[in-house]
C-alpha cells in the first residue's frame, strides 16, 4: 500500500500508516528482527501504535519474511494467509517470529486494549 512493485521501499511516517486504513497491519522493518522492532516500539515517548485497532489486528513480524528473496519470503506469505484467514493467528511454526502487539508484555501497560475503546 506504501510504494509500487518493483520500486525501493521507502520511509514514512505514523499519520500516514493510520490514513491507510488498513484491515490488517503488519510492523516488519528492514534490518530489524522481531525482537528490536518489540524493543524500538516500547522506548518511544508516545506508543505509535496506540490508537491503531485495525479488524484484523497489529502484528510484530520479523524481517525476514518480508525483505530478503528465498525461503523465508514465501513463509512470509504463508504468514499474511494465517493472519488474514479465520483464525487470525499463525501457525505454530511461525510463533516466535510474529506476535500481536496489544498481547505482547512489551505494550500490555502502554497500549490501550481493544475491549476499552
Amino acid at each position: 500500500l506504501l510504494s509500487r512493485a518493483g520500486t525501493p521501499g521507502r520511509r514514512t511516517d505514523w499519520d500516514t500508516v493510520r490514513g491507510l486504513g488498513a484491515d490488517l497491519l503488519v510492523v516488519a522493518p528492514c534490518g530489524y528482527p522481531l525482537s528490536r522492532t518489540a524493543d524500538e516500539l516500547a522506548r518511544a515517548p508516545a506508543h505509535p501504535l496506540g490508537d491503531l485497532h485495525p479488524a484484523r489486528g497489529v502484528w510484530l513480524a520479523d524481517e525476514a519474511f518480508f525483505s530478503r528473496p528465498g525461503p523465508r519470503l514465501l513463509e512470509g506469505v504463508e504468514l499474511l494467509s494465517d493472519l488474514l484467514s479465520g483464525t487470525g493467528r499463525p501457525r505454530r511454526a511461525y510463533e516466535n517470529r510474529a506476535r500481536p502487539a496489544y498481547r505482547t508484555p512489551l505494550f500490555m501497560n502502554r497500549v490501550p486494549s481493544r475491549r476499552a475503546r
